[in-house]
């Protein structure tokens, strides 16, 4: 009667065992932290990036007014267009770059993180651009009413 016993208690432990679900290690959930913030970051710039092309048509506007009547303005405009660009295109490169699914899984980790510096580095140039973009044309461009 004890094998029996022992043979159900062992047979309990591996349908115990079976049954659950493999625990995230600790540089797994470590990697799905960082991986959440890096979504969340392009999460909230994406969206940024009409208001960015309409900012843009409003300063190439602005642009065409002032070409011959005002060069500083003109200068001005030229250098906002300019960090609009330098916003765009460090989206785009950071978008076309990511791709944790090719990394080693030794280097998962460091991946990610690395990527984390490098999204907040992108939407730091998108809300910067966006920002001077908008104050420039709030203090010179008369809205329309």
């Amino acid at each position: 009667m004890t094998k029996r016993v022992a043979l159900f208690a062992a047979l309990i432990f591996v349908v115990v065992l079976a049954c659950q679900n493999d625990p995230e290690s600790v540089a797994e959930r470590e990697y799905n932290t960082y991986y959440d913030s890096v979504m969340l970051i392009h999460d909230r710039t994406m969206p940024m990036m009409g208001h960015l092309e309409n900012l843009r048509a409003q300063l190439k506007e602005e642009r065409r007014a002032v070409i011959n009547a005002d060069t500083n303005r003109y200068r001005k405009v030229l250098n906002l267009l300019g960090e609009l660009n330098k916003a765009e295109d460090a989206m785009f490169a950071w978008m076309h770059e990511f791709d944790p699914d090719s990394v080693d899984p030794d280097q998962k980790l460091d991946y990610i993180k690395n990527e984390l510096v490098k999204v907040k580095h992108m939407e730091g140039l998108m809300v910067g651009g966006v920002g001077m973009a908008e104050s420039y044309l709030d203090e010179y461009v008369p809205k329309d009413q």
